[in-house]
């Protein structure tokens, strides 16, 4: 008889534990310079964080096309800020 292995699903949302997790999703989120992947990502974070309630209070939408106001606003709720720097030279 042979053992089989259930493979769960990987939940990102599961495996943000600290600030610097977050911190590091949203820097790899920003440089694929993908904005309906980096507000996937920034949901990924609500969740960890629990914030479902104040992303329903934001009045944040669940889906992909997240504005950059819903955007500005979850990254302060989380307790980020959003800043610009110069891209380094190809």
């Amino acid at each position: 008889m042979t053992e089989t292995t259930e493979i769960k699903d990987w939940d990102m949302a599961e495996n943000i534990k600290t600030k610097e997790d977050v911190l590091a999703y949203l820097e790899g989120a920003v440089e694929e310079n993908d904005p309906q992947f980096l507000a996937k990502v920034i949901g990924y974070i609500a969740r960890s964080e629990g914030m479902n309630q104040i992303a329903q209070e934001l009045k944040l939408k669940r889906d992909e096309n997240m504005s950059f106001a819903s955007i500005v606003k979850m990254l302060s709720a989380l307790g980020f800020q959003f800043s610009i720097q110069q891209r380094k030279a190809l």
